[in-house]
């Protein structure tokens, strides 16, 4: 079993978690993608998928939150994605539910595969297509999905964000509509680590330190934004994840 994270940990976890967390948010800074789809499979190879999932949510709800207030469509947002959100808290029950019962070498060839197909649209921006007239039901289906793979994962973005995509909403609210579904997302997931015992006050009080290395690289990403090549960084992160991804499904296969 990988540790479980505390400040008694050893001083070379505590680095190399808040590497990851701070590459995440470097990413996020840089590019707008998921905090979790680049700090979760980094930090599976040093804490328990459980473990790492709890570390993440305080700093997944302080960077979503601050997107999900810019721009003034707050309130429109939550109104336009209430059923996705609705979807979301049924699939996140399930998901934690597995995520609980299965054991840690399954979680890391499921996250390891999670990785490996989520790599992809780092670089390609897939999107739903002609969802008016089917938008409350697609939404509903779209938001079961996202919450189970988010509740093994916390893979929330890549389903929803494509779903958002699909409805043809401005550049602003797209970000404001995703930020929102990330923090109740996140608020679900919370809420269903508690009730099973994953996230207690220890767990709550590291998820607050690790929002400090994500909002450094959160800020170092924006800083440096517009002076970077986004279309090489996106492909050298795709190809990173990929093979981060193969190796956490090989350490599932290869480990007794």
């Amino acid at each position: 079993m990988t540790p479980k994270l505390s400040v008694e940990s050893n001083w070379q976890i505590l680095i190399a978690c808040a590497a990851a967390l701070f590459a995440g948010g470097f990413a996020k800074g840089v590019t707008g993608i998921g905090l979790p789809l680049v700090a979760m499979p980094v930090l599976a190879n040093f804490i328990s998928v459980p473990h790492a999932l709890a570390l993440l949510v305080v700093p997944s709800v302080i960077t979503s939150a601050c997107q999900a207030f810019l721009g003034g469509y707050f309130l429109s947002a939550i109104k336009r994605v209430w059923i996705l959100v609705i979807g979301i808290a049924i699939g996140v029950s399930v998901g934690v539910t597995a995520l609980v019962a299965i054991e840690l070498k399954m979680l890391e060839m499921i996250l390891g595969i999670l990785v490996v197909i989520f790599s992809f649209t780092v670089v390609c921006r897939a999107e739903f297509k002609s969802l008016s007239r089917m938008e409350k039901p697609i939404a509903l289906a779209a938001g079961f999905m996202s919450g189970i793979i988010g509740g093994l994962s916390m893979f929330f973005g890549p389903i929803y964000a494509m779903f958002l995509a699909g409805l043809g909403l401005s550049k602003d609210y797209l970000v404001a509509a995703i930020a929102v579904t990330t923090v109740c997302s996140s608020l679900f997931l919370a809420l269903a680590l508690i009730l099973n015992g994953v996230l207690g006050v220890n767990e709550f009080a590291m998820s607050l330190l690790a929002a400090v290395p994500v909002a450094f690289g959160l800020w170092i990403g924006h800083f440096i934004r517009g002076k970077i090549n986004e279309k090489l960084f996106r492909r050298t992160l795709a190809v990173v994840l990929f093979l981060i991804g193969v190796n956490l499904v090989r350490k599932a296969l290869t480990n007794p």
